[in-house]
This record gives C-alpha cells, structure tokens and sequence, in this order.
C-alpha cells in the first residue's frame, strides 16, 4: 500500500498562510477605491469567547445564524443547519440521532463524540456507551425562539473542554425581556412525496412580572412527520444464501405497513429572569422535550426500495426524553464579572429494532422457517449528568482582557440491551441470545484561563490553557449466547493540558487576520467484552489480527491544529468574505476495529490528518438581492496503523466528505406602504462519503447529493406566510448507515435517507 509523503506541519502551514495572506491582500487593494452608497450586512453579535463580540471581530472560524435568519430559511432543527455549514458533515440515524463531524475529525470510534454540543452555556454532549443504537449522537432541539445558533469549527479545548476537538455547536436562546409583554406563534402544514400530512405549531410568550426586576419566557413546540417508508412482512421469507441476502422482493407479500416512519416532538422550554439589584442577575432555566418514533427512516439495501422487509410483525418504536435544569448566577462587581452555571441533564430513551437475519447470522437456521419468530431486540438508555462552572472575568477597557475558570462534571450512563428468542431452546437450552447491563461513570474536572493582550492598536495576542483530569469507571455484565459472559469492570483515567495561541492583526475596522495554534482531545473508555467461546467464538478474527485478545480500555486521543484566517468587509460592508486554511495532526485515534467475526472494538491505533478550508461570502447585489455562498474543502486520511481498522491507509475518513457547498439566492423589497415580499432559493451539496461497517460493498460509499429547497414569504406589521418547498428534485440521499446491534450482519444494511418532496404553508403572528 502507498505510503504517505508530505511535508512537516510547521512548512505546511507557512504555505497556507502566505497563500491566505497573499489572497487577503489582494482583494483588499482590488476593493479599497469601491465606493457606495452603505447598505451594510447584518452583524451578528457572538459569545464563543465567553464574552460579547462579532464575527467579524472574533478570530475564529466561525458561522452564526439568528433565529430570524432560521425561520426564514425554515430550518427546524440543528442536522439541517450542519448540512449548510461548511467543514462539517453528519452521520445520522433518523429523528433525534444525529452524530457531527467537524474539520474530517470523525467520530466513529470511541465512547465520546469529536464535537461538544452546548445550549446556552450547559454542555449536552453525550459520552455514551459505544453499544448504544443512540451512540455519539446528540439531541436533537427544536430551534424555535432562538437567539443565534454558533458553529465553531477547530479545537476548542480551552474553552469548552472535552470533545471539542473537531469544534463546538451552541444554541443560544432568547432570554426574557423586561417591561415589555410579547407573544407569538407558529403553524405549519406540509405535505410529503409518497407520505402523508405533517403538520407543527410553536408558540412564545414573554411576560414581564415586576417591573425591572422579574420577567419569565415560555417556549412551546409540537411537531409532527408523518412517514414515507413502508414495513412489508413476508411470507415464505427468504433465507440468507452465503454472504447474500436472499430476493425479499420475490416472497409473497402478508401485509404492507405503509408510512410506517412518522415522528413526534414535543418541547416546553422556561426562563425565569430575576434582577435584584442592578449587579445581580438570577436566571434559571428549565428545558423538556420528548421525542417519538413509530419506525427506523432507513430503507432495506438491497433492495433499495422505500421500504423495510420483515418475516414477522416488528413494531420498530423508539422513545428519547430529555429533561435539563439549569441555574445561571452572575455579579458584576469592580470591574469584574462572575459566573456560575449549575445544570442537571437527565435523558431517557428506548429502541426496538427488527433483527430475524442478524439471529440467522449468528446461529444459522432457527424454527420452522429458519428465522425465529421473536426477532427484535430492545435497548433501554438512562443517563444523568450534573455540571458546574465557575469563572471569573475582566469587565473593563483596557488592552488586557482575561477569564479564568474551573469545571466539574459527573456523567452516570446506564444501558440495558436484551434479546430473547425462544426459538433458540430446543437447540441451545436457553433463549437469552444477548443480554447487556452497563453502567458507566465520567467524572471530568478542569482549570482554565484566557487572556487577550492588544500589545499594539493593530497587534492582539490570545493565550488559553485548561488543565483537564477524568476518571471513566465502568461495569459491564453481558450474558447469553452472543456474549462473553461474565461481570466485567475497570477504570480509564488520564490528565494532561490543551493550550491554545492566536495572534491577530487587525490594520483597519473591515479586515482581520489571525494565525491560531490550538489542541483538543477527547476522554478514553471501555470495550465490551467480546464472546470467544459458546455460540460465538471470536477467537480465530483476534489471532487473523496477530491479537491474543481485545484492549479492555482505549486512552484518550488528541488534535494539534494550525490555521490562519481572514475576515474581511469590502464595499462599504456590502460584501463580507471570511476564510480559513488549517491542518490537523491526530494522534492516538480512538479507531474501530471490526473482526471477522461480525463484532468491533475500539483501540488507540494510529495517526491521521486532516487538512482543508472553509470559505463564507455574503453579498449585497442591489435591487433587493443577496448572494451567500459557502464551500469547504477536508482532506483526512490515516498516515500510521498498529491495528487493522475501518479506514484504510491513506482514504478519506469515515462519514467526511470532501467537498461540501451551498449556494443562496435571497430577494427581499416592500411591494406597498404596509406589505413586503422576501424570497429564497437555496442548493446544498455534500459530498460523496466512505462507510467502513460490514455492510455490503455497495454501501461502501455513500453517493453524494444536492438538495434544493424553495421559499417565498409575504409579511404585514405583525405577521408572515410563506410557502416552501424542500428538496424539490426529490432527491434521495443516504444519510447514514445503522451501525446497531440488530444489524451486527453481512447481508445487508439498513440506509437512512433524506425526506423526500416536501412543500407546505408556514404562517406566523406576534402581538
């Protein structure tokens, strides 16, 4: 196999910079005589260096929405926006579980995604058991009533700790006003191609209750999908032939479940606000939602069709439930600002899967029919977790500014995973085919601090550094005949520090460019014990590897980034063009190694690196247009392995692609005294993507796609109706490959795709 060649980080990035320097440059003197009439673009005001900026003056790789920019663009939810955003891509499993990957750092292996999810200032990222069907994902929030949502690309260690080393997504809401009473509501009524009505509602109110001291704001949300794929049961179901699966589509039909993927959401979201004095401000806040799912949004491949084949009736249902409770205290005082953020996360959900052929495959024919008649297997998660940060802050003008901080977070997960097939008596004397109970336990405690430094009026110096030590404690007991039984238990731990180094130059308010050198990590953890005797023996697929057995534990990995950047606001503001070049060098790769045998582990094996650029331009055309286009380029790949794994030497990574792009047209303009009209098209294009799993060498890689959406609104003084259409090509799209347990088997896959053809009416009021 080829080996990789390529020169040391500290060359490379000199390259990137003076290309991105010299480019910077030039269009500054191209545009620096263009005068106008000023019509600037809107500035969004950030805090993703815990403290109030913009983008334009924050020197990080950055992309914000507001909430009004998401309601008329008519994104609901965050796996939407990730596909729009440059430099980051998603492996999802339908509704509510969705996994991000940021800058090609995917997060296949391992216990912990590779990026940190936030809502407000409460970490929600998942460091879940690696067996769970909900795996790395994160919730999935209804963005109603939001401020901003930030995407923050690059390690952000020092800020935001563990699993940030891909980036960050924060979702930031709308706070209660004071002395100003607000409402408004949202319905929307849609319709999709080869399924039935979907409908939502939203509503928002904002109460003031004392006068400058104590006001509340309610957010509620009820959202329904109705299903496009069918669940067909079979007669005469057809048997696995070798590694094929058998011609479903010749068997004759018992009964067709048609539609049968529909979901629901239903959220409530309050915040109380309490001044008591003008210093002081007491914010609690509490956050539901609960999700259900009548059926997996995956299809069967092969064949290929909109539809899932079974031998039994198997109602794949599934739950999640999210509860958070948050407490925010601050006090200004001297100069000086302090914070504490108290939070209490709890999350419940539950699965049940279809999985006749993967019991076939793991202990040949069973019953009358050769697939056993209870042929599902259910999973049941809990976690709860409690997070406290504390940090202090400089609140003056001066050319130091400076934060420090401390956190600590304890992280319980509790999975149970049962299969039970009676079928499986007369042979084996038992009907327990895999049982799991897991008990994990995260402890995470951290020191960190920031400090900008304007040592010249154009000159600024960032210096952060966090100190970091976790302790990852575990009890494993999985029995049955697809497990190595036993209590199995452990301990991963580690400590260490992640700095960070920006150096910013600033000649003048409309261009920055800033040079950064940064790391991140994410926390190790156990591997489940893998059966290497009974009914599955694993034995051979360890000794075809050179192993004797599997690693108990995986340590932590870890990123270096380099990256120089640029902001720039040309035209009197009409035009904004922000970009950004990076390598990443990452070492210790938590990567999944699958055995023969049909079962996977995850070991620190191997180095890789990740390399790209994202670019974002916005501009105004004149007579009511705007332009925005936004691409991102990632190169990753393995450069070492001490273990066989799922990506091979020098291939792009799993779930990555390498090109992803979108182009947007809006129009916006008064059409009289009291009405305006707004338009928008927009193309999204995500490149082609390596799949790893055992699945069939069809789905090796997943095609890529575009999809185009459509909008046009009419608005009055306090209300809007639009009309969309989304995906208007009707284009199918693979978003993701079940990696379950029920699907633990090399005759097929069950591909997620894409809602189809969707087009409906949206109509808002506010008093």
């Amino acid at each position: 196999m080829r080996k990789i060649s390529f020169k040391p980080p500290q060359l490379r990035v000199r390259l990137l910079a003076s290309a991105a320097l010299l480019s910077t440059l030039s269009i500054s003197q191209a545009y620096a005589q263009q005068q106008s009439q000023s019509n600037d673009l809107e500035e969004i005001v950030v805090t993703a260096e815990k403290r109030s900026s913009t983008i334009q003056q924050t020197p990080i790789s950055i992309t914000a929405v507001t909430g009004d920019q998401l309601l008329k663009q008519g994104i609901a939810d965050v796996a939407r926006l990730a596909t729009q955003t440059p430099g980051i891509s998603i492996a999802s499993s339908g509704p509510g579980r969705t996994q991000f990957n940021i800058r090609g750092l995917s997060g296949n292996g391992g216990s912990s995604p590779t990026v940190g999810f936030y809502l407000d200032d409460v970490p929600v990222t998942p460091p879940a058991s690696q067996i769970a069907a909900a795996g790395k994902v994160q919730i999935d929030p209804t963005l109603y009533d939001l401020a901003r949502v930030e995407v923050l690309r690059g390690p952000q260690g020092t800020l935001y700790g563990a699993s940030s080393m891909g980036g960050t997504i924060r979702l930031i809401t709308n706070g209660p006003q004071m002395n100003n009473f607000h409402a408004k509501a949202q319905g929307e009524l849609s319709s999709t191609k080869g399924g039935g009505t979907n409908y939502s509602g939203n509503v928002m109110l904002n109460i003031p209750l004392v006068d400058d001291k104590l006001a509340v704001r309610l957010v509620g949300t009820d959202r329904h999908n109705d299903g496009f794929i069918d669940r067909v049961i079979l007669n005469n179901f057809p048997l696995p032939q070798g590694n094929d699966r058998g011609n479903v589509l010749a068997a004759p039909v018992a009964r067709v479940i048609e539609n049968d993927n529909s979901d629901r959401l239903r959220a409530f979201r309050g915040t109380l606000l309490f001044t008591p004095t003008e210093n002081l401000t007491i914010e609690p806040a509490i956050f539901h939602q609960k999700l259900t799912t009548s059926g997996l949004s995956a299809i069967d491949m092969p064949p290929g069709r909109m539809a899932h084949y079974q031998p039994t009736d198997v109602n794949e249902l599934s739950s999640q439930r999210f509860d958070a409770y948050s407490l925010r205290l601050k006090y200004d005082i001297g100069g000086v600002s302090l914070q504490s953020i108290t939070s209490v996360l709890r999350l419940g959900s539950f699965i049940k899967e279809d999985d006749a052929e993967s019991q076939f495959f793991a202990f040949g024919p069973l019953g009358k029919t050769g697939l056993a008649a209870d042929n599902y297997t259910t999973e049941r998660h809990s976690s709860r977790q409690i997070n406290e940060e504390f940090r202090v802050s400089s609140n003056y003008d001066s050319p130091l500014q400076w934060l420090a901080g401390a956190y600590y977070s304890k992280y319980r997960d509790d999975l149970y995973i049962r299969n039970t097939v009676d079928d499986l008596i007369p042979v084996f004397g038992t009907n327990n085919a895999f049982t799991d109970e897991e008990r994990d336990t995260l402890k995470q405690k951290a020191l960190f601090g920031e400090a900008n430094y304007q040592f010249l009026p154009e000159w600024k110096l960032t210096l952060g550094l966090r100190y970091f030590t976790y302790r990852f404690s575990y009890t494993q007991n999985a029995t049955g005949l697809a497990a190595q039984t036993g209590l199995f238990s452990g301990t991963a731990r580690d400590s260490g520090l992640t700095p960070k180094a920006t150096l910013t130059y600033t000649p003048d308010r409309d261009l920055l460019v800033y040079a950064t050198a940064s790391e991140g990590f994410r926390p190790g953890g156990p591997n489940l014990p893998i059966p290497t005797s009974g009914a599955i023996d694993c034995t051979n697929s360890f000794k075809e590897l050179g192993l004797k057995g599997q690693p108990p534990t995986f340590g932590p990995d870890r990123v270096w980034n380099y990256e120089l950047g640029q902001k720039a606001k040309l035209f009197d503001g009409k035009v904004t063009f922000n970009s950004a070049l990076y390598y990443i060098d990452w070492t210790d790769i938590q990567q999944q190694t699958t055995l023969s045998c049909g079962y996977n582990f995850t070991a620190n094996s191997g180095r890789a690196y990740s390399k790209g650029a994202e670019a974002e331009m916005s501009a105004r055309l004149g007579w009511g247009f705007t332009l925005q286009q936004s691409v991102g380029y990632t190169r990753s790949a393995l450069t070492r392995i001490s273990l066989p794994g799922n990506s091979p030497l020098d291939q792009q990574l799993p779930d990555v692609p390498r090109w992803t792009a979108t182009t947007a047209l809006e129009y916006a303009d008064d059409i009289s005294d009291d009405l305006s009209l707004s338009a928008r098209v927009s193309n999204r294009y995500i490149g082609g993507q390596y799949n790893y799993s055992a699945v069939p060498a069809s789905l090796t890689r997943k095609p890529s796609y575009d999809i185009l959406d459509a909008r046009i609104s009419v608005s009055g003084d306090s209300w809007t109706a639009s009309l969309f259409v989304d995906n208007i090509t009707n284009r199918r799209a693979i978003v993701g490959i079940n990696r379950s347990q029920a699907q633990n088997n090399p005759y097929f896959a069950r591909a997620f795709i894409n809602r189809p053809r969707t087009f409906g009416l949206s109509i808002e009021t506010e008093f």
